[in-house]
């Protein structure tokens, strides 16, 4: 079944004897190849960002295919606020690409996070980036991504040291 291509094949194997009543009996087969099953491997597995409010950043992380020879994972790259159960649009959170595929033992492909934190105010965020996929035993694979904004040094009605005006 090797040089089979995924499907559901039959056929008829005909068995001969020397009995005069049933010379030749029919015997039906069935076989079905599966595809060579592809695991989704994410690393690193949860990611995390740090900087001042009105800033913003980015960070990569991979996804592979450590499945059976032959395979080839296909996934889709989703955001999630609260869980990838349902996932949907996170403001402050973006992903490129959003979707894409990896042959098994080819390097990991490359998914760049982008976190923007202009639109938000002081404090902690947390998120999903979400990966459905082809991959039988875990069909998405949730990444936690959570972010600290924190407050710039003139955000909180401080001016500039006295010293710092010029003449």
């Amino acid at each position: 079944a090797a040089s089979l291509a995924a499907g559901n094949y039959t056929g008829t194997i005909n068995v001969h004897s020397d009995d005069i009543v049933n010379p030749t009996v029919p015997v039906s087969v069935s076989l079905s190849v599966s595809a060579p099953a592809p695991t989704a491997a994410v690393s690193p597995g949860s990611l995390s960002f740090s900087f001042p409010q009105g800033g913003n950043g980015s960070s990569t992380f991979g996804i592979g295919n450590s499945g059976s020879p032959g395979s080839t994972l296909h996934y889709t790259i989703d955001t999630a606020a609260t869980s990838c159960a349902s996932p949907g649009p996170v403001v402050w959170l973006g992903r490129s690409p959003a979707s894409g595929s990896v042959a098994q033992g080819a390097a990991a492909a490359a998914i760049t996070v982008t976190a923007d934190r202009s639109s938000l105010a002081p404090g902690s965020y947390s998120a999903f980036v979400c990966v459905p996929s082809d991959d039988p035993a875990h069909s998405r694979v949730a990444v936690p991504v959570s972010r600290a904004a924190t407050a710039g040094i003139f955000s909180e009605g401080l001016g500039p040291p006295p010293w710092a005006h010029t003449f």
